[in-house]
């Protein structure tokens, strides 16, 4: 595990499940699950507290990887799972409750992926300036 910050320490899937199975011993809830895609990656992170302490556990997950499912350890992740799926299409393993993308009445499929400002589009080149023949043939209407 490497500490990020004071209390964001990177993880990986194996020591995830681990980290909470003994939270959920020592009687930590479960306070949130965050997720993030960025430069083709996601960032999940695991918001886990007792009393007035928490602890973050970021989990990388590449897009071609699924996320394991903590929903059998904390009921109440079975929501921000399911929300990291619908929104973000972060694919789940072993989620204890699938809504199959009925969480939100959203028309969009996975709104939060890749929403980057739009790329303005390019000024067009400006139309060459017609010369004095094109110019004296228009007028004369050939």
């Amino acid at each position: 595990m490497t500490e990020i910050a004071d209390t964001i320490f990177e993880t990986d899937r194996v020591e995830l499940m681990s980290i909470a199975v003994e939270k959920r011993r020592m009687h930590w809830r479960l306070c949130q699950i965050c997720c993030a895609f960025a430069e083709g990656r996601y960032e999940v992170t695991y918001s886990f507290a007792t009393g007035f302490r928490i602890e973050n556990y970021r989990l990388i997950v590449r897009s071609d990887e699924e996320a394991p499912s903590i929903s059998s350890i904390y009921d109440s992740a079975v929501f921000y799972e399911n929300e990291m799926h619908e929104l973000f299409g972060l694919k789940i393993e072993a989620m204890q409750t699938d809504l199959k993308d009925r969480l939100y009445r959203i028309e969009e499929t996975t709104p939060f992926l890749n929403h980057l400002p739009p790329t303005p589009p390019k000024p067009k080149a400006p139309a060459p300036a017609a010369s004095a023949s094109e110019i004296k043939e228009t007028k004369e209407g050939k």
